[in-house]
């Protein structure tokens, strides 16, 4: 029963996965021009260069800040962020209320660890303490961010900018690496059909030459599904927008069925 299941949810995944493809190909090229558009304002405002420089000073400053904290400087601010991670997830990525129950538990657990990380750094002797109400305040996934922890050091209105900008370029460089996969993805699913489809004819003219008629009937059933199938997939990839292969896959494709179609008619005279 186990195996069926699992052969229905492959079918059903099989032929919705053009579907998956293209609308995330296209949420993503949307993500993709709303950083660049900020980016540009950026850019436009303080220089390309300047840009750069505050990339590089925040990843230096988070090298240098890996290396300079405590254990339990790295614990509080892990589990800030795995909270506000988690909140940031809760109706995006989970769709059952028995999930989002597990969640919130979570959550529950690692708010009172916060605490009780906070307290023990307060309890240490010669630091900075860290305000608790403002910590629990921006955990908020509403809240603007600010720097929650003395041990940052430097400037801290000014290291918050630099963050700002330096996640629009990491969030540019994120988006344009998976436009990039997804291509791939998309032209390597539009190349197995083919592959399939080619297949299944050399099959087909095998049986025909040999007389054996069998399984004819079944593999040609098969052929006509999979035609289909890359019809509807070449179809979808092709009114997607700046998608670079779709078109001549599409034309490469009548170009084989076309011969496919002639094959087979001569196999039948």
């Amino acid at each position: 029963m186990i195996t069926i299941q699992a052969i229905a949810w492959n079918e059903r995944k099989r032929e919705n996965l053009h579907h998956y493809m293209s609308q995330r190909y296209c949420k993503t090229l949307q993500k993709t021009a709303e950083v660049v558009k900020q980016l540009e304002h950026v850019i436009q405002a303080i220089g390309e260069q300047q840009v750069a420089g505050y990339v590089e000073d925040v990843r230096q400053w988070a090298e240098n800040a890996s290396h300079t904290n405590s254990p339990l400087q790295e614990k509080i601010e892990t589990t800030f962020l795995s909270i506000k991670q988690r909140k940031l997830d809760l109706y995006r990525q989970n769709d059952t209320n028995k999930l989002r129950g597990r969640i919130r538990k979570k959550i529950q657990e690692e708010l009172a660890s916060l605490k009780d990380l906070v307290m023990r750094y307060n309890s240490t002797p010669l630091v900075e303490h860290i305000n608790t109400d403002g910590v629990m305040a921006n955990l908020d996934i509403n809240t603007q961010d600010v720097q929650l922890w003395p041990w940052s050091g430097g400037d801290r209105g000014n290291l918050l900018q630099k963050k700002k900008i330096f996640d629009l370029a990491m969030s540019r460089q994120r988006l344009v690496e998976e436009k990039s996969i997804l291509e791939a993805e998309m032209a390597q699913h539009s190349a197995s059909l083919k592959v399939e489809s080619e297949a299944l004819a050399n099959i087909i003219a095998q049986h025909s030459c040999t007389g054996s008629c069998s399984h004819l009937c079944y593999f040609r059933q098969r052929l006509a599904k999979v035609k289909k199938e890359a019809e509807v997939v070449f179809e979808t990839y092709t009114h997607i927008p700046t998608y670079p292969h779709a078109q001549t896959e599409d034309e490469t494709d009548n170009e084989e069925d076309t011969d496919t179609e002639d094959d087979e008619a001569s196999d039948e005279e």
